[in-house]
């Protein structure tokens, strides 16, 4: 990493903010920020160093951008010796890990910059990931290189949700035709859906030997989709129950019927029961809360009303048709 640094005054105008070869991230400006920065101006000066007769930010692109909002005209610099891109690229990762820790989209793109800067893979491997808190594994960076290459609509989609690498992994599996048709269902999901949903599509894609794509085209999935009347997350929860259908057939039928049995009963809403996962034995568990003695009783007397009634069999009777082995 450079060593030498030169303070200076530049004219805004002399940066060429077009050359975004060191940006890590994209800056988003608040009110807040630069309020900062018009009443206390910039305390940590960006960095830039000389390529050609232009300057190029290497770091500090938040604080350059709202000076440029503000229409401040010179601001004080940090001249970085670097003739390398990689020194310099280096300098930009150092200064965000001193302040922060990276996102996997910014983790992403500070590997694939520094392949593309030269920076051979045995050292990317042994000096970098670690600092990025990442295993030193072949496998980790070619995982994600191939997060880097994410359309910006899947990108956006992991910002937005703040999605983690389990996900974002198995949605860097997935080709770009096929993102574009999933994204829309994916979106209005929770993490543990989105995680279930893309293990049940990529487990059905690859046992049928056929794209996601294509599955998501099954005509009763394009019924739904092309619904106008239910909103996106009734869409994407019937696509997803759809999905799970196709790859667990039994599992589904269980399920249905399971639910079925509870409103038979009248079980009441403020009372969770839940089987075991895949119905694998005849263990149930019950929750419920309360806020006083008072509702703790009334729980507890409905389930007692519950179990005096012979009907509560039904919730056994999927039970004895024959399992079937998880895929």
């Amino acid at each position: 990493m450079t060593k030498n640094v030169e303070r200076k005054i530049l004219s805004l105008s002399d940066i060429d903010l077009t050359d975004d070869r060191f940006k890590i991230t994209e800056p988003v400006l608040t009110d807040s920020f630069k309020a900062s920065v018009r009443d206390v101006g910039i305390l940590q000066p960006p960095a830039v160093v000389r390529r050609g007769k232009r300057w190029v930010l290497v770091s500090g692109w938040k604080r350059i951008l709202a000076c440029r909002e503000l229409s401040v005209m010179f601001v004080p610099v940090c001249v970085l010796d670097a003739p390398g891109d990689i020194p310099a690229f280096l300098w930009a990762v150092g200064e965000n890990l001193a302040v922060r820790e990276l996102s996997i989209l910014e983790k992403a793109k500070v590997l694939a910059r520094l392949r593309k800067f030269g920076l051979p893979a045995p050292e990317i491997l042994e000096k970098m990931m670690p600092r990025l808190g990442i295993p030193s594994r072949k496998t980790y960076l070619e995982l994600y290189l191939a997060i880097d290459r994410l359309s910006p609509e899947a990108k956006h989609m992991i910002i937005a949700k703040n999605l983690p690498i389990a996900v974002v992994q198995m949605l860097s599996g997935f080709s770009q035709r096929d993102l574009t048709t999933l994204l829309p269902i994916l979106r209005p999901l929770g993490q543990n859906k989105q995680r279930d949903f893309l293990e049940d599509l990529s487990e059905i894609a690859r046992l049928r030997k056929i794209s996601p794509r294509r599955i998501l085209g099954n005509p009763e999935i394009a019924a739904i989709l092309s619904n106008e009347r239910w909103p996106a997350v009734q869409k994407s929860e019937r696509v997803r129950a759809v999905v799970k259908r196709i790859r667990h057939p039994r599992l589904s039928a269980w399920e249905t019927e399971f639910g079925t049995a509870l409103k038979k009963l009248g079980w009441p809403k403020d009372i969770g029961l839940e089987p075991r996962p895949f119905f694998e034995d005849d263990r149930m568990s019950v929750t419920f809360s309360f806020k006083n003695p008072d509702e703790f009783r009334r729980r507890v007397d409905r389930l007692h009303n519950l179990a005096a009634d012979d009907q509560i069999r039904i919730l056994w009777t999927h039970e004895k048709k024959p399992r079937t082995p998880r895929v």
